[in-house]
């Protein structure tokens, strides 16, 4: 059930919508989207899931290191 996800990701799975919303707003705009819509949401929602792993490079020992 999309409307269950945390506070955070109203934003990242409405995309282009107020940064703010309350919950009610969220699930009233979720029921307002087509197959198109939620498929949108949903792959975005997988995207959020992610694990995320975050890479440092540094060339030829410029910059120090870890």
């Amino acid at each position: 059930m999309l409307a269950g996800v945390d506070a955070h990701s109203f934003k990242r799975l409405r995309r282009g919508g107020r940064p703010h919303q309350r919950r009610e707003e969220f699930v009233e705009w979720l029921d307002s989207q087509g197959a198109a819509g939620l498929g949108r949401s949903l792959a975005a929602l997988a995207v959020l899931s992610q694990s995320k792993a975050y890479l440092y490079w540094c060339r030829d020992g410029v910059g120090g290191g870890l």
